[in-house]
């Protein structure tokens, strides 16, 4: 199997795996006690909405994906300022200093070599790439090119249309946003890891047989990303 591809299996698995655990948390307070500093490597917002409760219509739904209009680059660039703005003076350690690490070129080799086919399916802010530290092959490449870094970070969003009401083939629907972030040691152990979910306020109609407009939907990711935003931050404040 082409390992680029193979690779973007190992992302689309991670996302199964983070809703799974969304309702689960781990901060594993003794290893972050050894930990002195992290590097955020990835921060990344998935534009393949999930439709899986529309059925007949989820392949027009997705086309969402290749709408040039659909845009959550916006959604990514608030959870890394998240991050670096709002929760690194809470971490119980130092987050490596944002170009040392994005800007090096052990991190444009990494990027450039194996996981620029991300960019197909991934947003990010700018600088960043989609790599995927749930890779075991991929985390040996990331901690050699790193080795001053103590733990590695990553951030990613996943969302999905849910459907809330229909009848004779008419009804509405409510985006969910699933966030998210973990942090792994060197030994790729999970020392912090949470997944938080947040909803739209406001919803969409729709039709069977009609296609879901970006213009519509993008406001609802970021209603969404929103709240689940705000729900990380709530654990991260009774969890310290």
């Amino acid at each position: 199997m082409n390992k680029a591809f193979r690779l973007g299996i190992v992302l689309s698995s991670a996302i199964a795996v983070g809703l799974l655990l969304a309702s689960c948390a781990t901060l594993e307070k003794e290893q972050v006690a050894r930990v002195e500093n992290v590097a955020l490597l990835t921060v990344t917002c998935d534009r393949r909405i999930d439709t899986s409760d529309f059925h007949g219509i989820a392949a027009l739904a997705n086309k969402l994906a290749q709408d040039e209009q659909f845009h959550l680059k916006p959604i990514a660039v608030k959870l890394r300022d998240d991050i670096f703005q709002r929760y690194a003076q809470g971490f119980p350690f130092a987050l490596l200093e944002e170009q040392a690490v994005i800007g090096s070129s052990a991190y444009k080799s990494l990027a450039a070599e194996e996981f620029e086919i991300n960019r197909l399916f991934y947003e990010t802010p700018d600088g960043y790439s989609a790599l995927p530290l749930g890779d075991k092959e991929a985390f040996a490449r990331i901690v050699a090119a790193f080795p001053d870094a103590q733990a590695f970070m990553a951030c990613s969003a996943y969302f999905k249309l849910t459907k809330m009401f229909q009848i004779i083939g008419f009804g509405t629907a409510r985006v969910d946003a699933f966030v998210t972030i973990a942090a792994y040691d060197r030994d790729r152990k999970v020392i912090l890891r949470k997944t938080s979910y947040g909803s739209s306020a406001d919803s969409i109609q729709f039709a069977l047989g009609g296609v879901f407009d970006a213009s519509q939907v993008q406001p609802l990711c970021i209603q969404a990303a929103d709240q689940a935003r705000l729900a990380f931050e709530r654990w991260f404040a009774k969890s310290k």
